[in-house]
């Protein structure tokens, strides 16, 4: 049965919607009805209705989907929106509902792209909390400085036309978006924007400013009822940054009228100060961006001519250098001392987590390998100017070949290519490009089938359909392409390779025209076409008004221009043995982060082990950043008080964080785990280890029983104020493989937590064994303990370990707090909360310096819920056991290696007593 159908979208949206209720899954499993009777007659009255027919069992079947989707997804929980601010009221902004509004025409436009309307309501409620950050009136004081936090490939562009269209509803004027420093990349967000944005059904009419140079603001009409908005897209370099400040000098009557929004896209990009900031310089494009902002050449220097409002956001998906680069104490920076917003990427994003994992060997089967060898091979290439390539190379290439060709044959006719990205040395793109044509070229054409058929038969296998919803949880309601046979295929593959190989053709008027062939590119600024080109060699899609009836095809070789910003489409295959030793250079670089609608089963990526690990702690990285903030944001902390932490690898031996000339105002703090959530979700499987878990935590029962009176609250346990030496040598005690990276760092974590508490910052530990109601029950010091199910994922290695994927229930932090501290709503918002909410109401209800030890009694008897498809039976020696540790953090974060932390002056006393612990 293909439960992706989408006659089954209804009854995925009802059970979300039973769950966001607060509802039990033993409840949801019967539609919170009280028989199997009831829900049959349920569904039946729902068929009906309207919706499609499904019997119990599917019903059933789609709970389990739903259930484990929702378990897998506990390890990188869903934060919720977060926002981080000053502590300032909102604006009275608000959403203009009329139908020719700005943002009424946008979202129909947004409905007409098939974006789900999920992700359409999530873009319009984050638009509208950000909306009321914003001020119309800031003449009197200091500029609004935000910055919105994305992810690489997720849709931006969309998020910044939303706000634009909702900012222009508002009395907003003038958009001004400085867009990184490579001129393609400005051509296609002002594209886009084009297309977003102007339209005959809005009742504002939306101008791009395309040449600062020949406008003044006299041109402009900027009166209060004028229903023209401006926008213009500038290139972060300093003569375009020169013009676009001498056009909004140009009529100080009509600057004063200027309602401004600017947008920094890229934000960590070219505007960052890299000068030495302990001698006050600036780098010449950080000073004008400055100058954009303030209105004033420098700090303590006059103002110009006041606008009516300047408000500046900073996009970007990696703001390291932003956050720790100078710090809110200095006068005229741009750190977002007044908001930071974290967008949520819908469902079916393919981001870090999903591809990379919380383990190694959770990472989507989607990655080959480049060896050392093909690595030493593609390096002579490179250098020496050699025609062999490596052969995972030869690989990736007869990959793309196969999913050329199944886009033709599902007839998805638009661009479809292939990254090259090895370094960003403009002639060693040259020297890879000719060898990948010398390959195809040199290679006959039944060689080159009997390969691919080859190639294809090793993919298929290696990620399947069900790996596909294994890894993104959610992603449902959705057509999925499934593969071709191979003989399906054979045919086009063998008219692409008789093709030859070839550039994009030139005409005389400058247009581009296409083949059905492999268009090879290589982008880079070398190859900028000139007038009396025949060939087009830089990377250029066809426009959508050629109405092409086929999907064109491209190998693009490149460097600096496909790191950042330029949108790779259609990309199935990616060739990345790129090295760099900076966390926010490699992330951007992720091209194969994004949307893969339609052909999700086809992107593949050859990385090399050394990449492979620096992503994985990127990927821990990321979502310990977005932990921070979400912490942040439950607590009340405001950026300009205290900073974000940003969490680095121990002695930089992996992956800086950033430049160290991005970074001048951080410092080096200690290892800090305050924020810390972390659970055990890997266990050996020998019974001698499992014995000994157990004997151990039976013992440490026994201590608590004698020493202090347990609480019940329906079948789970608590135990209040328990020594730290206790519970730190029951931790130590147990045996946890070593890929339970959470609790490698145990001393340092107990270590930090002798210094922290005889500051009386955080105080002595609750434990917990949470229970389930069920008939199983095991006696432990005269106390029945009800044992968890957790079934055993699916794996391919035999290594001597059970893998869970996740231990805890999110509510399960929630056992410790006392109901009679709490409202109503509040107690109903725990029953399925997220974890900004849940961190609130630990704070109000008296445990925000109270740490947490859950033990989880896991039944050796586990088995999957009903109709699982990723999940077998635990089938262990005996009952595991788990623990989890919850560790309170007021402004700071979860991390178990050496922190950044921007430097802020003169901390409020109760903000210190909550920072990191300095010797």
């Amino acid at each position: 049965m293909n439960y992706s159908d989408l006659r089954f979208d209804v009854y995925r949206k009802l059970i979300k919607s039973f769950r966001d209720l607060g509802h039990d899954w033993s409840e949801v499993y019967f539609a919170t009805l009280d028989s199997e009777d009831k829900l049959k007659l349920y569904l039946e009255t729902r068929y009906h209705s309207g919706a499609a027919y499904i019997t119990v069992e599917e019903w059933n079947h789609l709970c389990a989907l739903q259930q484990e989707n929702e378990e897998q997804s506990i390890q990188f929980q869903d934060l919720g929106p977060t926002l981080i601010t000053n502590g300032e009221l909102d604006s009275e902004f608000t959403i203009k509902e009329a139908p020719s509004s700005s943002w009424s025409t946008y979202k129909r436009l947004l409905q007409s792209k098939d974006f789900s309307d999920d992700t359409i309501q999530n873009i319009e409620i984050t638009s509208l909390r950000i909306l009321k950050r914003l001020r119309i009136d800031t003449k009197q004081g200091h500029p609004v400085l935000g910055m919105v936090i994305g992810n690489v490939q997720s849709g931006k562009t969309a998020n910044m036309a939303a706000l634009m269209t909702m900012a222009a509803d508002n009395g907003f004027n003038m958009f001004v978006i400085l867009s990184g420093t490579i001129e393609n990349l400005r051509k296609q967000t002002e594209g886009r924007l084009k297309k977003d944005l102007i339209s005959e059904f809005s009742s504002d009419s939306w101008i791009c400013i395309e040449n600062e140079s020949r406008k003044t603001l006299t041109d402009l009409y900027l009166s209060n009822t004028s229903s023209i908005r401006y926008f213009t897209v500038c290139l972060k370099n300093s003569s375009r940054l020169t013009l676009l400040l001498r056009m909004l000098k140009s009529d100080q009557a009509k600057k004063r009228q200027l309602k401004v929004l600017i947008f920094d896209d890229e934000a960590d990009q070219a505007g960052i100060n890299t000068a030495d900031i302990s001698k006050d310089e600036r780098t010449k494009i950080n000073k004008l961006i400055v100058e954009l902002v303030y209105n004033r050449k420098k700090p303590n220097s006059e103002y110009f001519s006041p606008y009516e409002s300047v408000n500046y956001i900073g996009y970007t998906a990696t703001p390291y250098a932003n956050i720790l680069n100078e710090s809110p104490d200095r006068e005229d920076v741009l750190f977002p001392a007044d908001f930071v917003a974290v967008l949520e990427p819908p469902a079916e994003y393919f981001g870090p987590q999903q591809i990379f994992g919380d383990h190694p060997s959770d990472s989507m089967p989607i990655l080959n390998k480049i060896t050392l060898y093909d690595d030493k091979i593609l390096y002579d290439v490179q250098k020496m100017n050699l025609d062999a390539i490596p052969e995972s190379l030869k690989d990736a290439i007869r990959w793309f070949f196969c999913c050329v060709s199944c886009f033709r044959l599902w007839n998805i006719n638009k661009p479809v290519s292939m990254l090259v990205h090895t370094s960003q040395n403009t002639s060693h793109h040259d020297n890879v490009e000719k060898a990948i044509r010398s390959f195809l070229s040199n290679t006959d054409t039944n060689t080159f089938l009997i390969q691919c058929e080859k190639t294809w038969e090793t993919q298929t296998k290696q990620f399947t359909l069900e790996d596909l919803y294994s890894h993104i949880p959610g992603y449902f309601g959705v057509n999925i392409h499934k593969y071709p046979k191979f003989e399906d295929i054979q045919s086009e593959i063998i008219s692409l390779k008789d093709f030859s190989i070839q550039r994009i053709e030139m005409k005389d008027d400058g247009e581009l025209n296409y083949s059905k062939g492999i268009h090879l590119c290589i982008d880079n600024c070398k190859y900028n076409p000139g007038r009396n080109d025949k060939v087009h060699i830089r990377l250029a899609y066809p426009d959508e008004s050629l109405n092409l009836d086929f999907c064109t095809a491209f190998i693009v070789v490149g460097g600096a221009t496909l790191s950042r910003g330029l949108t790779i489409e259609g990309l199935v295959s990616t060739y990345f043995p790129r090295h760099t030793s900076q966390a926010d250079t490699l992330m951007q670089m992720g091209r194969w982060f994004g949307y893969r609608r339609h052909y999700e089963l086809l992107p593949r990526i050859w990385i090399t082990d050394r990449i492979k690990k620096q992503f994985e702690f990127l990927t821990s990285l990321d979502f310990s950043l977005r932990h921070e903030m979400s912490l942040m944001d439950s607590s009340n902390v405001t950026p300009r008080s205290c900073g974000i932490k940003v969490k680095n690898s121990p002695k930089n031996a992996l992956l800086r964080i950033t430049a160290k000339k991005r970074m001048q105002d951080a410092e080096f703090t200690e290892f800090d785990f305050s924020g810390a959530v972390s659970q055990t979700t890997a266990f050996f499987e020998e019974s001698k280890k499992i014995a000994n878990n157990l004997e151990k935590t039976q013992e440490f029962i026994k201590y608590l029983n004698i020493k202090f009176v347990h609480e019940t609250k329906n079948v789970s346990y608590i135990w209040r104020e328990v020594d730290y030496e206790h519970v730190f040598e029951y931790i130590k005690s147990l045996f946890l493989p070593n890929m339970s990276s959470e609790f490698v760092e145990i001393d340092r974590l107990e270590d930090w937590y002798k210094k922290v508490s005889k500051k009386g910052i955080i105080e002595k530990w609750n434990i917990i064994i949470p229970g389930v109601n069920a008939p199983k029950e095991r006696i432990v010091d005269n106390i029945s303990i009800r044992p968890v199910n957790r079934s055993r994922k699916k794996q391919t290695q035999n290594d001597g370990i059970i893998r869970i994927g996740a231990l805890r229930s999110l509510n399960d932090l929630a056992l410790d707090i006392d109901d009679s501290s709490i409202s109503n709503e509040e107690r109903r918002i725990l029953k399925n909360p997220k974890t900004a909410e849940l961190f609130r109401i630990r704070n109000k209800s008296g445990l925000s310096s109270t740490p947490a030890l859950l033990i989880y009694f896991i039944d050796k008897d586990s088995v999957p819920v009903k109709g699982s498809e990723f999940r077998i039976p635990l089938n262990s020696a005996d009952d595991l056991i788990g623990i989890c540790i919850n560790i309170p953090g007021g402004r700071t974060g979860e991390s178990y290696a050496e922190s950044l932390v921007v430097r802020i002056k003169d901390r409020i006393k109760a903000l210190e007593e909550t920072d990191d612990v300095q010797d």
